[in-house]
């Protein structure tokens, strides 16, 4: 099916563009093998609609933190999650993520000096993928994209990844839902600067913002800025 738009979305190896011209329907993303069902899916939109600046070519990402900042950023592979555009102005998105995190993604964090638990914590951001090879590469403290690419969006929810539960001395741990495993989409419920614990969540809103540093919207338990 052809729709006469500004936009043709194209959806290639676990990465969604657009480019202006016709608008193409797509029937989902299967990175790796062929209809492969995803491990966590959530909702997502831009925010203004219909605010994607013209030429650019969007693709969804996830950037890998340590929260105690000891090891470098991690960026998703692009075949390990994808997004189907959709809606009038296909501002709304259906985000898949299709494989667990890199294993270097995945950090001790520790209580008390003595309680441990395993984690992994990605911002999630819309990149404009200029040079078109459907990744990006981050460095520093601020998480600064290399040039050409650039941050077009960022939300304030964490995407969170639990290898297996908390340990029960452990639930105080402010990261993620208790006696959970695998994925959730995390709001840290920001009380200025403090945060009144982890909530799962099933929508992100992806306000557009053009950055080279790492458009971080929360005001507390921020992964990159004090």
């Amino acid at each position: 099916m052809v729709l006469k738009t500004r936009w043709r979305l194209v959806v290639a190896a676990g990465v969604w563009m657009t480019v202006a011209g016709e608008s193409a329907c797509t029937t989902g993303v299967a990175p790796g093998t062929a209809y492969e069902a995803p491990l966590f899916q959530f909702q997502g939109h831009l925010d203004p609609r219909g605010g994607l600046p013209a030429g650019s070519h969007p693709i969804i990402g996830v950037i890998w933190s340590d929260p105690l900042q000891r090891f470098p950023d991690v960026v998703m592979p692009p075949r390990s999650l994808g997004a189907t555009p959709g809606g009038p102005s296909y501002d709304d998105l259906t985000i898949q993520i299709f494989r667990p995190p890199p294993p270097a993604a995945v950090v001790d964090i520790s209580q008390a000096g003595d309680v441990r638990a395993q984690v992994a914590l990605g911002e999630i951001v819309v990149v404009d993928d200029k040079d078109g090879d459907g990744t990006f590469h981050v460095s520093g403290p601020r998480a600064q994209i290399l040039p050409p690419d650039e941050y077009l969006a960022g939300t304030d929810q964490v995407l969170t990844y639990l290898p297996q539960p908390l340990p029960a001395q452990a639930l105080g741990f402010p990261v993620a839902s208790a006696n959970a495993t695998g994925y959730q989409l995390i709001n840290y419920q920001c009380d200025g600067r403090l945060s009144r614990g982890p909530s799962a969540d099933v929508n992100a809103s992806f306000p557009l913002q053009r950055s080279r540093f790492l458009p971080e919207l929360r005001s507390c338990m921020r992964s990159h800025s004090p």
